[in-house]
């Protein structure tokens, strides 16, 4: 951040050491000269510069020499500032707005009688705020639920509401976008205003002399109209006279006035109107519907690529029709193509849509019917063998993890019209998965729909009977009807009729019984009983290890074959703690560091207990509270100290659309972060990622309470107390980041050195057999490469440790890799570190130079498999990852590089459950209704194979 202040040169009257302490800024210029607005991080808001008309919202309109604290908006967490013409929004961390400065067409949202030099509030409608942008003297503003609010000076149409109102508009306005569009962000610049659509479509409107809206009449445009001929967009640029668009692929795209050597030249259309004929050839018709379009499979001209192209007539006047068009097209943009058939581009030409998707040339119904023969079942009456059930139960997974990810998202998808023909197989899987769910309720008419076409039972009406609509035929769209749908096509599947009188007569005296008696009573629990109770998606997945027999695969897919890299972690996989030792260390070392280092009372110091500990809960930073979440993204448990809400407490708290699409992010947020536990500024939770910080829930809460009591009213305001419960977070994430941080070579404190001095009181050997298991990988010609994020100090003591000195480990693997600063270690591109004795870096060394038996710091994936790749000649080498994080270690490599993953869980040791008290929260995996975590359900989603510890991996690969 500093860097960048340096370049602009009114950040040269900002105190050096307050300098550093900036986390949001904006410098922008008025007709007397340059002014600063800036974010420091304990959240006060401060002012310096020119100040005209009273921009600085200080109160006054005179210069400010040095920097001035804005009362009004500190301690608000502000997101985002924007201006206009010596005037200023400010967008608050709790979708709030507040503006100040020159007001003369009512660009602050209220009569033009005067400046405002405070901030004063801008109430839009009751809605929640996500994004601001100002021209020279309007504004507009975009809500969480998409859509476009305006006002300010309208003399060409740049608050895009009526052609009659040419003057000021002084209170929010909704723009005029049809409802069919989900807006994304907001551009406006001078007199112009634009908007993105979640699928890449911009409509445009206000003055357009100079073509600069992107349409042929330079005229000005009183209403948004879509810009013809361009598509996928992800962000643009305005001036006065001329507008950029940037593409998801990195096209840039013009229109508006544009010179050059001879003369001056306008620019109509941003795009070319004949991209479909030109880019593409028609092999033939796939299908269509009279309702809604034509499918046909397509070569890209010059090249063998083959795609589908879905063609749509666009009309615009027919309102629920266009809906149903943009919303199949945003359930394309948004849901990544591991789950759905792949979309890659869409773009509108001559009146009509064309959305081009990935060719998947078979169905999951051709599956079906080859299965039995290729399996040498002749009959569908035979029973199933091993392998074929096997390969059933991971097609059937796949189907219920598919549905499931789309259920879960904000706005929840429901299919409507899934069966086994429109289930496609992908050619080339992703993650490991091949099955692509291809349709959004979209390709049938209502008029048309048949409730026994696509559900095969003319008993699926009573779902409209029991609760879950408002009567009528098209109440059964709900998340039920897909799961009833995944259930019948399951029994097509697995070739079994819950209707069949002796549906399990086949299996009485067959090895599968256990199995296909459970699957039985999984799939009536799929259909709609008389009270309209069904499992969820998650919930069978839930229980997958109880009907599949992926248990028995380890030997085969982890022992002698299949995988050409295997990379372990070390931390609680290979080398395991005694946590009835390591946690209150921990706990106790953050108490110390916090009391020492910060300040804090000794009131906060308490004695560590194991009930209050527990990997994967969520620390709401800014509310002081404690959470635990299930699979659907609900909170199961919340607790403020240690006092447990109620449910109505609850849903007053955390019943918000905002909060719940908060809750939603915090994986992905997750899997960005490099510690253990998840810190992005302006987010407001943090995840306890791992045993090594769960005792912070404890000090979290202790804290809390102590804040509470000791408080004596004395805060002025909610959000004032909301950012001392944040500090308290602050303070303990950083002192978990020292206490790690501490060296071996200096002693005093931390947590290295309380190792190196008692290490058998806090670590356990590693046993003969998990040793055996590495030795007999690398003889089977695996590559097998420890990756952990200690440094290399750390690792050699742990190591040395647990394994009995440093020849016992060092010879087990190809490459040890140190300071891997999981999870970016499978993302990034950051060299390969060269290691002296001393632990110090030398230096970078190409990844072809690493040296077998060698320890390294850092590193990255995609090199690492690519040296891996050329040492087995194989282009893409099979790869597997075993450790113990659920985000570092299993989800973010199987989700960004493609590599199958072993989950090491303590919790499924009975003995491990018991020491960590689980009556507080409940257990990790379940509470007592049998409701599946967060993070477990993520876990089994992300991971081939689930494990207590090593020795258990060790036990399936060693019969």
């Amino acid at each position: 951040m500093s860097s960048i202040l340096e370049k602009f040169e009114i950040c040269d009257k900002i105190p050096k050491i307050q300098r550093q302490e900036i986390k949001l800024f904006h410098v922008f210029d008025d007709t007397q000269g340059y002014n600063i607005l800036f974010v420091t991080n304990d959240n006060l808001v401060y002012g310096l510069g020119a100040n005209t008309y009273g921009s600085l919202g200080l109160g006054h309109n005179r210069e400010v020499e040095e920097p001035e604290i804005i009362d009004i908006l500190s301690y608000r967490n502000i997101r985002q500032f924007i201006n206009g013409f010596a005037f200023v929004l400010a967008l608050t961390g709790d979708h709030m707005v507040y503006g100040w400065g020159h007001n003369d067409w009512g660009q602050l949202g209220r009569e033009p009688t005067n400046d405002y030099y405070t901030p004063h509030r801008i109430t839009i409608k009751s809605k929640q705020i996500v994004q601001l942008s100002c021209g020279t003297s309007h504004s507009l503003a975009l809500t969480v639920d998409g859509e476009v609010y305006g006002w300010g000076r309208n003399t060409w149409g740049e608050i895009g509401v009526d052609d009659n109102i040419c003057e000021g508009i002084f209170g929010s306005v909704r723009v005029e976008i049809p409802h069919y569009h989900k807006i994304m962000s907001v551009y406006s610049n001078n007199n112009t205003s634009f908007a993105i659509t979640c699928e890449g479509f911009v409509y445009s409107w206000g003055r357009n002399d100079s073509h600069q809206l992107g349409h042929n009449i330079p005229d000005n445009y009183f209403k948004p109209h879509i810009i013809e001929n361009l598509y996928n967009v992800q962000t643009m640029c305005t001036s006065t006279v001329n507008t950029f668009f940037l593409t998801n692929n990195g096209l840039l795209y013009f229109c508006g006035k544009y010179t050059n050597e001879d003369n001056v030249g306008f620019a109509f259309s941003p795009s070319n109107i004949r991209f479909y004929k030109e880019t593409f050839e028609e092999l033939g018709t796939i299908g269509s519907s009279s309702g809604f379009g034509t499918v046909v499979k397509v070569k890209r001209r010059y090249a063998d690529d083959i795609f589908v192209v879905k063609i749509i007539e666009f009309k615009e006047s027919n309102y629920e029709y266009m809906y149903k068009i943009f919303r199949e097209l945003r359930c394309l943009v948004k849901i990544p193509s591991e789950y759905v058939v792949q979309y890659y581009n869409s773009w509108f030409e001559h009146k009509f849509l064309y959305i081009q998707l990935e060719y998947c040339s078979h169905t999951l119904k051709n599956i079906i019917a080859l299965k039995g023969p290729e399996f040498a079942r002749q009959q569908p009456g035979e029973p199933m063998k091993a392998i074929e059930y096997f390969i059933s139960c991971e097609i059937f997974k796949e189907l219920l993890e598919c549905v499931q990810y789309l259920h879960d998202l904000n706005e929840g998808v429901v299919l409507r019209d899934l069966r086994s023909d429109n289930i496609l197989i992908a050619e080339n899987g992703r993650n490991g998965r091949y099955i692509k769910l291809s349709n959004f309720g979209c390709a049938i008419d209502d008029d048309d729909y048949d409730s026994e076409r696509i559900y095969g039972s003319q008993d699926f009406g009573s779902l409209a009977d029991s609760g879950q609509g408002g009567g009528g035929s098209h109440s059964v769209h709900t998340n039920k009807a897909d799961i009833y749908s995944v259930g019948v096509i399951a029994q097509e599947l697995f070739d079994m009729d819950i209707h069949d009188p002796n549906p399990l007569q086949k299996y009485l005296s067959h090895e599968l019984i256990d199995n296909f008696a459970k699957l039985f009573k999984v799939f009536v629990s799929m259909m709609v009983d008389v009270s309209g109770q069904t499992s969820t998606c998650a919930q069978v997945i839930g229980q997958y290890y109880d009907w599949s027999i992926d248990k028995d695969l380890p030997q085969s897919c982890v022992g002698r074959e299949s995988y050409d890299l295997i990379a372990i972690d070390m931390d609680n996989t290979l080398v395991k703690y005694n946590l009835k030792s390591t946690l209150p260390l921990i706990h106790s070392l953050i108490q110390k560091s916090l009391v020492h280092n910060y300040g804090y009372s000794h009131e906060i110091i308490e004695d560590f207990c194991p009930k209050y500990c527990q990997k994967g809960l969520v620390i709401d930073k800014r509310r002081g509270n404690v959470l635990k979440l299930n699979s659907e993204f609900g909170i199961m448990s919340v607790r403020h100290g240690f006092q447990e809400l109620s449910s109505r407490s609850t849903r007053e708290v955390y019943g918000g659309d905002d909060v719940v699409r908060d809750l939603r992010t915090i994986p992905d947020v997750l899997c960005l972060g490099t510690i253990n536990t998840t810190e992005s500024e302006g987010f407001d939770y943090a995840v306890l990622k791992s045993y090594f910080t769960s005792p912070a829930a404890q000090v979290f809460s202790k804290c809390v309470e102590v804040l509470d009591i000791t408080d004596d009213n004395n805060v002025s305001d909610d959000n004032n107390l909301r950012n001392r419960y944040a500090k308290i977070w602050r303070d303990i994430h950083s002192s978990t980041c020292l206490m790690y941080g501490s060296g071996l070579k200096h002693r005093s404190g931390g947590w290295n050195p309380e190792l190196m001095d008692t290490p058998d009181r806090y670590l356990r050997k590693t046993s003969d057999r998990v040793i055996q298991l590495l030795k007999m990988w690398r003889q089977s010609g695996k590559h097998v490469i420890l990756i952990t994020s200690s440094d290399a100090d750390h690792t050699k003591l742990l190591m040395n440790y647990a394994f009995g000195g440093y020849h016992q480990w060092i010879r087990c693997f190809d490459y040890v890799l140190t300071f891997a600063r999981k999870p970016t270690f499978f993302t990034s591109d950051r060299p390969f570190l060269a290691i002296d004795s001393g632990g110090n870096t030398t230096g970078e060394v190409a990844v072809n130079d690493l040296k077998c038996g060698q320890i390294y710091s850092e590193g990255n994936w995609r090199a690492l498999k690519a040296l891996v790749a050329k040492k087995c000649s194989k282009a893409d080498p099979m790869c597997l990852y075993i450790g113990d994080s659920f985000t570092d270690d299993c989800i973010v490599p199987n989700k960004y590089v493609d590599c199958h993953t072993i989950g090491v869980v303590e919790e499924l040791d009975e003995d491990i459950r018991q020491e960590l008290d689980p009556n507080y929260w409940q257990s990790f995996l379940k509470d007592s209704d049998n409701n599946t975590t967060l993070w477990y359900h993520l876990l089994k989603r992300h991971t081939k194979l689930l494990v207590p510890d090593m020795d258990s991996l060790a036990n399936y690969c060693q019969p």
